[in-house]
């Protein structure tokens, strides 16, 4: 049964050995990770300036919207700024230099079903990362830059850890997605898989500059 530990304490393997059991870590806001809400909310508020970001669905047209993410997104992910402060993240957890690997952030974002659903802000179907080929040694590590409301939240599904469940991921190219999809995001869904079994949600909150850290199982958006 998977557990859910708040705030335990940062030895590295500790938790490797505890998130490949299944369980979720929850982390009380730090200075490190409230600079990198600071920072990517300064980002976030000039680009869509001035607009409340929040609150921009209803008063900015879809195609600007869009036109502002792709934009964005890209911006800060490689911004240097970014890195930084994700690595200082990284270290005042005690992950180890020698077996931590980071990947680039994803900054996600989430609208109302029925204002965007263009892949730039696409809301997944309950999924495995490992069906997008996500390595299975990943760690996910998900924080909100704004106060948490749940209909702009994530669900785990922790029934489903330890079973199959029926997927397209067969139908997923990952070289294709990486060559064509992904650059297109703004313009379309794209393919995506999707899980062909039925499954029920389960969520929770966790305060801007707090954290969750879990493994590759199924997941989704819940937004309302």
């Amino acid at each position: 049964m998977t557990g859910v530990f708040f705030d335990p304490m940062r030895i590295d393997e500790a938790w490797r050995d505890m998130i490949y059991d299944g369980d979720i870590i929850i982390l009380s806001p730090t200075p490190e990770m409230l600079a990198l809400v600071e920072h990517t909310r300064r980002m976030i508020e000039d680009a869509f300036a001035p607009l409340d970001p929040q609150r921009v669905h209803e008063k900015l047209a879809v195609e600007r919207c869009v036109e502002i993410l792709s934009s964005l997104k890209p911006n800060y992910i490689h911004h240097p700024r970014t890195k930084e402060l994700i690595q200082r993240v990284l270290n005042a957890f005690g992950c180890s230099p020698e077996k931590t690997y980071q990947d680039v952030p994803r900054l996600r974002c989430a609208f109302p079903r029925d204002y965007l659903t263009t892949g730039i802000a696409y809301a997944h179907h309950p999924h495995r990362d490992t069906w997008y080929s996500a390595p299975m040694c990943q760690f996910n590590w998900w924080a909100p830059m704004y106060e948490f409301v749940s209909e702009n939240g994530m669900a785990f599904h922790p029934r489903y850890w330890s079973r199959g469940v029926k997927n397209g991921s067969c139908d997923f190219n990952y070289y294709r997605w990486n060559a064509e999809s992904r650059r297109n995001a703004s313009q379309h869904i794209g393919f995506a898989p999707i899980p062909e079994d039925i499954v029920a949600a389960y969520d929770d909150g966790v305060p801007a500059g707090g954290m969750a850290i879990f493994k590759p199982e199924i997941k989704g958006a819940s937004v309302s």
